[in-house]
C-alpha cells in the first residue's frame, strides 16, 4: 500500500483507542518492540487488498470461528474469504448482520501491522470492513496504524498472524 502515513504519538494512539472506544486488546499495540504510530486514508477496496486480515480465525473445514486463543488448530483467513461463507459470519462470535450498516457508527479502523513481514490485523473495525467485503462496497477508511518489525512480546493476536512470529497457516 502506498498512501501517505502521518505519524502520530503512542499517547494520541492510545487517546484514540479510549475515545473511539475501541473493541480490541489495547495493549498489543504497545507490546510490540518499538512500535510506530500512524494514521492515514485509504479506500476499503484497496486495504483489502493489500493482505489486511480480520481477529477470527477458522477450523481447517471453514466451518467454525475458533475462538480459544491458544488453539494449535486454528486458520487465518481473509475478509474476503469470510465474506463468501454467510452462514459462518453471522454465527457468534462475528455474529455479522447484513442488514447492519456497521459504517453507521464511524469509519476509522485499528491495524496492527508487521513492518518484516507485512501482515496486517484489523484490531478494531472487522465488521466494518466485513461489510465492505461482503457488499463489495469502497467506503473511505480512517486507518490508525501501529506498526512493528518485532511482535514477539505479544499474546494476542499478532502472535497467531504473523508470518515472522508464529504465523497461523491459511486455511484451503
Amino acid at each position: 500500500m502506498d498512501v501517505p502515513k502521518k505519524t502520530i504519538s503512542a499517547r494520541e494512539f492510545w487517546y484514540l483507542m479510549k475515545t473511539e472506544e475501541w473493541w480490541t486488546d489495547r495493549l498489543e499495540c504497545f507490546q510490540a518492540v518499538e512500535p510506530v504510530y500512524s494514521q492515514y486514508e485509504i479506500d476499503a477496496r484497496e486495504l483489502l487488498a493489500g493482505g489486511v486480515f480480520p481477529v477470527w480465525r477458522v477450523d481447517g473445514a471453514r466451518r467454525a470461528v475458533v475462538g480459544d486463543p491458544n488453539a494449535p488448530r486454528a486458520f487465518a483467513i481473509s475478509f474476503q474469504e469470510l465474506a463468501a461463507l454467510p452462514e459462518l459470519i453471522a454465527q457468534p462470535p462475528i455474529g455479522f448482520d447484513q442488514s447492519v450498516d456497521y459504517y453507521k457508527k464511524n469509519n476509522r479502523i485499528a491495524i496492527a501491522h508487521c513492518d518484516a513481514c507485512g501482515v496486517r490485523i484489523v484490531k478494531d473495525g472487522n465488521r466494518r470492513l466485513l461489510q465492505s467485503a461482503c457488499r463489495q462496497t469502497n467506503e473511505r477508511l480512517f486507518v490508525y496504524e501501529a506498526t512493528s518489525g518485532d511482535w514477539s512480546p505479544c499474546r494476542a493476536d499478532m502472535r497467531h498472524f504473523c508470518r515472522c512470529g508464529g504465523a497461523a497457516p491459511r486455511a484451503r
